[in-house]
């Protein structure tokens, strides 16, 4: 099991870059991220070429959706640029969603004129081509439902079992479950069982509290527990601390360091 944390939320008041060396002077090496389109990727590249980080995984696509022929062509377009990227950061997987997001966290409008069941297939189907494209590319795509109560109204794909079960359908090796413990505990709860009963599916786990998508201990959940669980089950993945500290970064990222060495 190995453990990143999201650039973005981290040492806020500071440049991308001027995060960097925060995060590593205080024993965190890999970091994940969600737009490459404003980071300086020759400069992260230059660091991870010289061994001071490791990039684990970035938003795939900000745009499209898999529910027209139209949409598709967006992600996908977007979808080979971020291969692009991702080899010249030696990362190995791209975050995806079933649809790019609004500024305000919405996710982009799909056809209302479409039963829900043709919805499905559609998405079924250009899942599939992305998983094709992701096997010839060398790349894990790791699709990730989020909450639509909260933070993402709108968004399509909003609940574990149905992540679980476009993975399974489509059983490619290089397209995985990215479960994200804050949106599920928002949407279905039942943290502990859902994983033990999927994680043959799952490659990748986001960590943050609820409420408040702060760190462990501010909230409603026993990552204790939850962390145990994942060491006891050989997790191999990564788990990647995608939260807003509730207080100073620096204290924040004590407490995650004091957590995992306790585990």
């Amino acid at each position: 099991m190995k453990f990143s944390i999201c650039l973005e939320t981290f040492f806020t008041d500071s440049s991308y870059l001027d995060r960097i060396p925060k995060l590593v002077e205080r024993g965190f090496s890999r970091i994940e991220f969600w737009d490459h389109g404003n980071k300086d990727i020759n400069a992260i590249s230059r660091l991870v070429d010289r061994n001071v980080i490791k990039v684990t995984i970035f938003s795939g696509h900000r745009n499209g959706e898999l529910f027209t022929e139209k949409g598709f062509g967006i992600y996908k377009e977007e979808i080979m640029e971020s291969v692009k990227v991702a080899r010249r950061l030696k990362a190995s997987g791209l975050m995806i969603l079933s649809q790019g997001l609004n500024p305000d966290g919405s996710g982009i409008p799909i056809p209302s004129d479409n039963r829900k069941e043709e919805l499905i297939l559609k998405l079924f189907n250009n899942l599939g081509r992305l998983a094709r494209i992701a096997e010839k590319e060398g790349i894990v795509l790791y699709l990730e439902p989020l909450n639509s109560k909260m933070d993402h109204p709108g968004i399509f794909l909003n609940n574990s079992r149905f992540a679980f079960m476009l993975v399974n359908e489509i059983n490619s090796p290089n397209l995985k479950v990215l479960y994200d413990i804050y949106h599920m505990q928002i949407m279905e709860g039942n943290i502990i069982n859902t994983i033990k009963k999927n994680i043959s599916s799952i490659g990748y786990i986001h960590v943050a509290d609820v409420p408040g998508r702060h760190e462990p201990g501010t909230g409603e959940l026993n990552y204790g527990n939850i962390l145990k669980m994942l060491k006891d089950l050989d997790f191999g993945g990564t788990v990647g601390f995608e939260l807003f500290p509730e207080g100073e970064s620096t204290e924040s990222l004590m407490l995650i360091n004091d957590m995992l060495l306790n585990l």
